[in-house]
């Protein structure tokens, strides 16, 4: 069976996935924990605004 991801499920970004991406090839686990980390709080936020 597929998965089908819904609006409000929630997305883990890994170190690795991140790093696929240009440019953040090189990057260190701490310069991209602390991406995601912020990525999440950002993305908390907006959801945050949305339902409000």
């Amino acid at each position: 069976m597929e998965h089908k991801e819904t609006e409000n499920e929630l997305r883990v970004l890994t170190v690795d996935e991140l790093r696929t991406y240009d440019g953040l090839e090189a990057l260190s686990d701490q310069e991209a924990t602390e991406i995601i980390n912020t990525l999440k709080e950002l993305s908390l936020l907006a959801h945050q605004l949305a339902v409000a």
